[in-house]
C-alpha cells in the first residue's frame, strides 16, 4: 500500500510539473494546478504571451486599432483602412520613410517578438495616357523650362505656371507689358537639334535639315527620363485613342480675383469626374471658358489625372504674342512638308474669330514655344 500511495504521489508530482512545462512552452498562463487558459487572439485582446501592432496613416486619412498577436506565431495583419487622395496603397514598413527597411504587404502574415509601429507607404496614383497602341505615359508635373546661369532645366512646380522670356515684352490681353519672367530663365524655346540654338535670344540654324533630331532625347530630371512627344504620338493622345474626342478639352482656372489661366485639357485614358466637377470636351463657341475651375475644383480635377497645358504664347520677332491666347507645344518632329524652316506642334487657338485644337504638319521653328515632356510607364 505505502508502495502505491508513493507512486501515486510520483506521478501527480510529474503531472504538475509537466502541465507547468507545456504552459511555457505554449505561452498559456495557469489558472490552477489543473486548469489552463489562453491569454493570447489576434483580434486584440492582451496578455504578457502578445505583442501590440500600432498602424500610422503616414500622411493618409482614417483609423485603423491597434492589432495584438501572440508572440513567435506568424499571423496576418488586419487589412489596411487608411487612403490618401491621388495616391496608392504600397504596403507596411517599420520606418516612416520606408528606406532600408522591409516592406509588408497589406494582410501580410508577420512574426515579430516586439511591440511595433507599421507606418502606411504610398505611392502616386499614375494616371496614363495612350500615345499609340503600345506606348501609355505620364506627363511631367509642368512646363519645362531652362537656366541659363547655371545650365539646368526644371519643372513648373503647377500645371498652370509657366514662364516665357526675360526681357521680352508679352502681349497679355492685348496689352504688352514687360515680361516678369526670371532673368536667365527661358520658357519659350526654339525648335532645333542643337540646345544652344533652342535656347538662344533669336533664332539662328543655318544648318538647319529636315532629317534634324529635337534637341531634348532623354533627359534625365527628378529621378526620371524625360521626352517630348513625336507628332504621330501627339495625333494619338488628341484624335485615335479610345474616346479621344471625350478626353481632351480647354479651360480656365481662376487663380484669384484677379489671375485666371487658359489652355489645354487632357483626361487620362481612365477617368472618374470628380464630385462638383463638370467638363465639356472639344471647342465650342464659348472658348475657354468652357470649362472654368477654380483652385480647389482644378485640385481635384489633377488628383483624377487630369493634365493642364498653358496657353503661353509664343515668341517672335522680339515679342511675346497671343499669352493666354495660343497654347503652342511643340512636338520632336521635322516638318512634314518638307521645309527645314518648320517642325510639327500641337496648338490651340481662341482668336481671329475661330476656336480649334490641333497638330500641326509645321510651324516656324524660328518662333519660340513651350515644352511639356512626358515619360513611359
Amino acid at each position: 500500500m505505502k508502495n502505491v500511495t508513493k507512486i501515486l504521489l510520483a506521478l501527480a508530482v510529474l503531472f504538475i510539473l509537466g502541465g507547468i512545462m507545456v504552459s511555457c512552452d505554449q505561452g498559456l498562463t495557469i489558472d490552477s494546478l489543473f486548469k489552463l487558459s489562453s491569454g493570447t487572439n489576434s483580434s486584440g485582446s492582451h496578455s504578457e504571451n502578445t505583442y501590440k501592432i500600432t498602424f500610422e496613416a503616414n500622411g493618409g486619412d482614417g483609423t485603423m486599432s491597434e492589432q495584438y498577436l501572440p508572440l513567435d506565431e506568424e499571423v496576418e495583419l488586419n487589412e489596411n483602412k487608411f487612403t490618401k487622395e491621388g495616391y496608392l496603397f504600397k504596403g507596411w514598413t517599420t520606418a516612416s520613410n520606408g528606406e532600408n527597411v522591409a516592406l509588408y504587404a497589406d494582410k501580410a502574415k508577420v512574426k515579430f517578438t516586439t511591440h511595433t509601429t507599421l507606418y502606411a507607404q504610398w505611392k502616386q496614383d499614375v494616371k496614363g495616357f495612350s500615345v499609340s497602341d503600345e506606348k501609355v505615359v505620364q506627363f511631367a508635373k509642368g512646363n519645362l523650362y531652362y537656366n541659363s546661369a547655371q545650365d539646368s532645366y526644371s519643372f513648373e512646380n503647377n500645371q498652370y505656371d509657366f514662364r516665357t522670356r526675360a526681357g521680352f515684352n508679352a502681349c497679355i490681353n492685348g496689352a504688352y507689358s514687360v515680361d516678369s519672367t526670371p532673368e536667365d530663365n527661358v520658357g519659350l524655346f526654339f525648335w532645333s537639334s542643337k540646345k544652344e540654338t533652342a535656347v538662344a535670344g533669336e533664332y539662328y540654324d543655318p544648318e538647319a535639315s529636315n532629317e534634324d533630331s529635337f534637341f531634348i532625347k532623354d533627359l534625365p530630371l527628378d529621378g526620371e527620363v524625360w521626352n517630348v512627344l513625336s507628332y504621330n504620338e501627339w495625333k494619338y493622345l488628341l484624335e485615335e485613342r479610345t474616346d479621344a474626342s471625350e478626353k481632351n478639352g480647354i479651360a480656365t482656372i481662376v487663380l484669384s480675383d484677379e489671375t485666371t489661366v487658359t489652355g489645354i485639357v487632357f483626361l487620362p485614358d481612365s477617368f472618374t469626374l470628380p464630385n462638383e466637377c463638370e467638363f465639356i470636351s472639344g471647342t465650342t463657341d464659348k472658348g475657354y471658358e468652357a470649362n472654368t475651375y477654380n483652385l480647389e475644383e482644378w485640385d481635384k480635377m489633377e488628383a483624377a489625372g487630369a493634365v493642364f497645358l498653358p496657353a503661353s504664347g509664343w515668341l517672335l520677332s522680339g515679342r511675346v504674342n497671343f499669352v493666354f491666347g495660343m497654347a503652342l507645344y511643340w512636338a520632336s518632329s521635322p516638318s512634314l512638308s518638307g521645309n527645314t524652316n518648320s517642325a510639327t506642334l500641337l496648338y490651340t487657338t481662341v482668336e481671329f474669330g475661330s476656336v480649334s485644337l490641333q497638330v500641326s504638319r509645321g510651324g516656324d521653328r524660328s518662333a519660340g514655344r513651350s515644352i511639356r515632356l512626358v515619360r513611359e510607364i
